[in-house]
């Protein structure tokens, strides 16, 4: 992760976007998981690890990429990069415990698959 030019946010693994942070009283008070919805809509693809943003993604019908880990949660079955109870997800295993550089770069591709076929 580096700093981006502008000091707005980062710039993750060597990808052309910068990450903005939204700011200090982002999830602050009593509707806090609201401001996370809010930023979730926004986004063409979610990646992220087994949290509540995660089903909270998918729960508002946002495409998803979900890094697993080696041995995972049992929700996530085995052997499948989709899963049956949320239809927006692909799961990301590494292919050996240990081994996220694998996962980092197949989260990657799909990123760029993604973003060459985008239309805006």
């Amino acid at each position: 992760m580096e700093r981006s030019d502008a000091g707005l946010g980062w710039r993750l693994a060597g990808l052309s976007v910068t990450v903005e942070h939204a700011g200090t009283d982002l999830d602050a008070g009593g509707d806090a998981f609201l401001d996370t919805a809010a930023i979730l809509q926004g986004l063409d693809l979610i990646v992220t690890t087994d949290t509540a943003v995660a089903h909270l993604a998918v729960a508002l019908g946002r495409p998803t990429l979900l890094l697993l880990p080696a041995v995972a949660d049992w929700r996530w079955l085995r052997g499948r990069a989709d899963s049956p109870w949320y239809p927006t997800f692909r799961l990301l295993r590494q292919p050996r415990r240990g081994d996220w550089t694998s996962v980092l770069r197949e989260a990657r591709r799909e990123v760029d698959r993604r973003k060459a076929g985008c239309t805006h």
